[in-house]
């Protein structure tokens, strides 16, 4: 709790595991990427948070098209994060929306936050009550950090100094 100024949500067909992770964190800021489809479940989430207006925003994003969730990602980004810690939170939306908000998080450096479950009920394509928890998913970009390492050699061959001294 309180450790993020803002949190990004990706918005699918369930409302829950949005509620989830804003309970579990209580950011100061949100925005919630939505679709023509899922617009009225940012008015629920809303609603079941009571959240003031000036602690969220939305975009309407393309459910097949993630272009438009990189540059709401990143406009979001620049206007807050001098403010804070941020994260995203891909639990949600249809798979474009999903690996695009994770993508631009992990670009930007944010946290990438995730609602899993312990068990899982095939027949009604949920998470049984009170098996989820919230996880934080490694930035693959940490991972491979071998690639920032090629990155360097690269650039070193062409002899850009000031940018293998930045990497």
């Amino acid at each position: 709790q309180g450790r993020y100024q803002a949190v990004i949500f990706s918005i699918g067909t369930s409302w829950e595991p949005v509620v989830l992770t804003w309970s579990a964190t209580r950011p100061e800021r949100a925005l919630f990427l939505h679709t023509e489809g899922t617009e009225r479940l940012v008015t629920r989430i809303v609603e079941k948070l009571q959240l003031q207006p000036d602690r969220w925003q939305r975009e309407a994003v393309d459910e097949a098209d993630p272009t438009p969730i990189y540059r709401a990602i990143k406009d979001y980004y620049a206007r807050w994060r001098s403010r804070g810690r941020m994260a995203v939170d891909f639990t949600s939306g249809t798979k474009a929306m999903t690996s695009g908000a994770a993508m631009a998080g992990a670009v930007l450096g944010l946290d990438l936050l995730y609602v899993a479950n312990r068990r899982y009920l095939a027949d009604l394509r949920r998470p049984e009550p009170g098996s989820e928890y919230l996880t934080r998913i490694a930035n693959p970009l940490e991972v491979f950090g071998d690639l920032e390492e090629m990155e360097a050699f690269r650039l070193a061959d062409r002899h850009d100094w000031s940018a293998v001294r930045q990497i």
